[in-house]
């Protein structure tokens, strides 16, 4: 069955590239210009304000709207300056030059530079013209690009404040679109049935999938014939997915999920997340054969970077003292409220999860799935055995020994180790960290909620500053940069680190003794395993 639908998708490649080549036509310089003249006018034509939203917000809605629109006009003027385009911009202007009959990579080097260059010239005119049109829908608005400014295109109408004519039809109308693209077709609730079944995913990961891909179906209507998705659809869904309320639930209608607050939406980047679920929907349905070209390519939505200022950081010195003399570690009120000080000292789960991760370095995930037979404790150099065919890792070189710190064992944790070999060695080592959701995700939220507690309410400490400050300290200790990836897990470009099976673990585990961590010295007493009697 598996042989059958690949020979189907392949056979059904080819005809469409001997298609593409019999009709293959070439793009003359002379026709750019006017073919991104028409990009432009079709932007302009698409184009619908945003709906009303309630007068006490309505100032901080136009703010927002002015901010992104600004925002979009830097980085195409820093795009046509320097000739560096992105991803958006290219998938545009490929799916511009298809559209003429002809290839992108086919043309020379000038007009593809050309065409990407108008590309470009003519999104940064459709933002000037949507932030125009956001301060008024009277006012003749007057190209600032000479490109645009002789266009046959009418700026004097006013915007229609409701969704272009071409958005979907309801669930409960089927639809019957004319001029359907070639291809096997079928109904979109059908096919997204077939896309999920079809799938190897994560239990989560589908759970994603199911609740986002309804609510694309909520937009196209069940019965919609998925020839006939267009570019306006994705957009649509674009814009829906953009002004989703935060923490809802996929099972409510798109109608209840959004929010004309901006404060209150999900972020860019969780946004995106949501629109290339459907994107990727959409290319599967090109590899099956139901349609034969891909609408809405170029359609994204844009995430900043995040500055360094604000990313995650390794702790201090003060903060780890701070920490790792917490109530925790001194003694607490009860299990369930250990920042609360009191006469409670137990060495569980808890009290080792984060000394684990400062002292390894260790991904969060990593120590949560490990199984307590897999830490070797009956060596001279003890060490973690990371084995992608036992636990889920990030990536092939994630497979690997991690050492196991002569701090760590002055604290007693190999005594932990070795009571959690003796009563289930195949279970996790950190077995009591359960949750009904993901695990690391759950253990991630309660340490938050703890350094918090204890007073480290910076937002940038998380339990991932843990591995920042170990690899700091891998730096600062001058440890050789292969020997800092093959205990990090992380991959390199060198040829030579796909050689062997990486340092002996005695190599690393001296490596690792001699990190100065940071920790103040009278904190690691207090840790220490106190002699008896």
């Amino acid at each position: 069955t598996t042989a059958r639908r690949r020979t189907l998708r392949a056979s059904l490649a080819f005809e469409e590239l001997c298609d593409m080549i019999r009709t293959m036509k070439t793009l003359d310089s002379e026709h750019i210009k006017p073919l991104i003249r028409e990009f432009f006018q079709s932007l302009v034509k698409n184009h619908a304000l945003p709906p009303p939203v309630h007068p006490d917000y309505n100032k901080l809605e136009q703010e927002y709207q002015s901010t992104l629109g600004d925002e979009e006009v830097s980085e195409l003027t820093d795009q046509i300056e320097t000739f560096i385009f992105n991803d958006e911009t290219k998938n545009t202007a490929h799916r511009l030059v298809r559209d003429t009959g002809a290839e992108f990579e086919a043309l020379p080097p000038t007009q593809q530079r050309t065409v990407l260059e108008g590309v470009a010239r003519a999104q940064r005119e459709y933002a000037h013209y949507t932030l125009h049109r956001q301060k008024t829908t009277l006012d003749d608005y007057l190209p600032k690009d000479p490109l645009f400014a002789e266009t046959d295109l009418q700026f004097t109408a006013s915007p229609s404040l409701t969704a272009p004519t071409t958005l979907p039809p309801t669930a409960s109308t089927p639809s019957t679109p004319q001029n359907l693209q070639p291809g096997s077709g079928g109904i979109v609730a059908d096919r997204i049935k077939q896309y999920l079944e079809d799938g190897d995913w994560t239990e989560k990961t589908r759970d994603e999938k199911i609740g986002v891909l309804k609510w694309f179906e909520e937009l196209l209507g069940s019965n919609t014939d998925v020839r006939a998705i267009t570019v306006e659809h994705v957009i649509a869904f674009k814009n829906t997915v953009s002004q989703l309320r935060l923490h809802t639930k996929t099972g409510i209608p798109l109608k209840e999920a959004q929010t004309s607050i901006p404060e209150q939406r999900i972020g860019a980047k969780t946004a995106k997340k949501k629109l290339d679920t459907a994107k990727t929907f959409i290319n599967w349905l090109l590899s099956v054969g139901a349609i034969h070209s891909v609408p809405g390519t170029g359609v994204t939505i844009k995430v900043k970077k995040t500055p360094k200022s604000i990313q995650r950081r390794p702790f201090t010195a003060e903060e780890l003292g701070t920490l790792f003399s917490s109530p925790m570690y001194r003694g607490f009120k009860s299990a369930k409220r250990r920042y609360m000080p009191g006469k409670v000292v137990l060495k569980d789960d808890f009290y080792w999860m984060p000394l684990v991760l400062f002292y390894t370095g260790m991904r969060l995930a990593e120590p949560l799935q490990i199984a307590a037979d897999d830490v070797k404790i009956d060596t001279e150099t003890p060490y973690f055995d990371l084995d992608n065919e036992k636990i889920k890792l990030k990536a092939d070189v994630s497979d690997r020994f991690v050492p196991i710190h002569p701090d760590l064992i002055e604290f007693g944790f190999l005594e932990f180790v070795q009571e959690r070999q003796k009563s289930k060695p195949k279970d996790r080592l950190f077995r009591q960290i359960i949750s009904k959701a993901e695990v690391s995700s759950y253990y991630s939220k309660w340490l938050g909620r703890y350094i918090d507690r204890i007073g480290l309410t910076d937002p940038h400490l998380v339990a991932h500053s843990f591995r920042h400050g170990f690899k700091d300290a891998l730096r600062n200790a001058t440890v050789p940069e292969g020997e800092q990836k093959f205990i990090m897990g992380h991959s390199s470009s060198e040829a030579a680190h796909h050689y062997g099976s990486g340092s002996d673990i005695a190599v690393l585990w001296n490596w690792v003794a001699k990190l100065d961590l940071r920790l103040p010295e009278n904190v690691k007493n207090e840790l220490r395993i106190k002699p008896k009697g």
